[in-house]
């Protein structure tokens, strides 16, 4: 009878042990669903604050960037990964996060107007490259990065100047708006328009956020994705030639000149462009030998130019031609598979191709200016080369010759 009891016992404490542990069980994995289940929220709360402080964050960029009439692009970008905006003329077209296929276009008009939106391209030209392939205005294969389209559109200039620049010659261009480019109409209804062709800075990347604003405040600076250098004067004139050809088709003269350049203005116009003109180029001209020394930035190879002496060219610090034969020159330029890298040279070779002399004119200045003859030089000249002066300095000299 005492066996049966403990038996019963110890049965009845196996069955309550079991249960003990089963309900602990149990309470264990309750307890690891619910502490799941807040880790969880925790987890979606802390996103949902994360989202939130990047919205206000955008906002108050967006909101600041409005009130003090600036685009801080790069931090938009980074809140919003797409953004598209359309506003007051100004449009932003992102496709991609990661920078790849990135083209921004800014219109000084009103959006309502139906002309081309000015081009800005403002990131590296390589990336440029796999975007677009505009060679409306440039030899194949360069890319537009700056592009004022609407410059010609109300009125065609009677004279365009296109101004040789480099990138970071801010100040320079400055000046010149200020100084000699500053009078836009002369007698007969003639007027002008002075253009900065600028290449790439070899020691940035892509176009940088003042020459931007430059640009989008005075629309006369066009650039496309070649190397900014001496052996490159070829191709950056073509280009402005290009844009001349494609935006302002019915352009009466051209001048090419450079960014430490006076150009007197009133001579130009009243003494060598009183009247339109065909077939016709000025400049201080002459012919010399071709440069076989690889270590001069002046070589060109027999590969580009065979024979012992070039033809009559004319200094690139300053010649102005007829809208025909700025045309032609870019026409002729397209047939070439290697182009001799001295804009002036490269200019004379394609003329006397095209049957066409220049005209050696003494007005243009190609020596040093002499400060102590300001007058004698400026009152008859058509450009003076500052030559590492301070073109302001230079310019003020020049005042007291009128």
């Amino acid at each position: 009878m005492e066996i049966k009891r403990q038996s019963k016992n110890i049965g009845s404490y196996g069955i309550r042990e079991m249960f003990n542990k089963t309900k602990s069980l149990s309470l264990l994995r309750h307890n690891r669903q619910m502490n799941h289940v807040r880790y969880t929220s925790l987890r979606r709360g802390r996103r949902s604050f994360m989202t939130l402080i990047v919205v206000v964050a955008t906002v108050i960029v967006y909101v600041t960037s409005r009130l003090f009439n600036r685009r801080p692009l790069h931090v938009l970008v980074r809140f919003t990964g797409h953004h598209n905006e359309i506003s007051d003329g100004f449009s932003v077209l992102i496709e991609n996060d990661n920078f790849q296929g990135f083209q921004k276009q800014i219109s000084i008009k009103d959006k309502s107007q139906s002309q081309a939106k000015d081009q800005i391209f403002p990131l590296n030209p390589k990336i440029i490259t796999s975007i677009t392939n505009d060679v409306t205005g440039g030899r194949q294969g360069n890319k537009w990065m700056l592009n004022p389209v609407n410059k010609c559109t109300s009125v065609t200039p009677y004279l365009l100047i296109l101004i040789a620049s480099k990138e970071s010659n801010i100040e320079a261009r400055e000046v010149i708006r200020k100084t000699w480019c500053k009078r836009k109409l002369f007698s007969n209804n003639r007027n002008i328009q002075c253009i900065f062709m600028v290449g790439q800075d070899e020691e940035t990347q892509g176009t940088p956020y003042d020459v931007i604003e430059e640009f989008k405040k005075n629309r006369d600076i066009i650039k496309q994705n070649i190397p900014d250098n001496f052996r490159n004067s070829s191709r950056k004139l073509l280009m402005g030639l290009g844009w001349v050809r494609t935006h302002c088709p019915k352009i009466k003269y051209v001048m090419k000149t450079e960014d430490d350049i006076i150009v007197n203005i009133d001579v130009t116009m009243n003494t060598y462009l009183k009247h339109e003109v065909k077939k016709y180029l000025i400049g201080r001209c002459w012919s010399d030998a071709p440069n076989r020394n690889t270590k001069s930035r002046f070589f060109v190879s027999e590969e580009m130019f065979y024979g012992d002496m070039y033809p009559m060219y004319c200094s690139g610090t300053g010649y102005i031609m007829s809208g025909d034969i700025a045309r032609r020159i870019y026409d002729a330029s397209l047939a070439e598979q290697n182009l001799i890298p001295l804009d002036d040279v490269m200019t004379g070779v394609l003329l006397q191709r095209m049957g066409v002399s220049p005209a050696n004119v003494p007005g243009f200045l190609v020596g040093r200016f002499d400060e102590s003859n300001t007058c004698l030089n400026f009152n008859e000249a058509v450009t003076i080369h500052a030559h590492g002066l301070d073109l302001r300095r230079v310019w003020n000299l020049t005042r007291k010759c009128t």
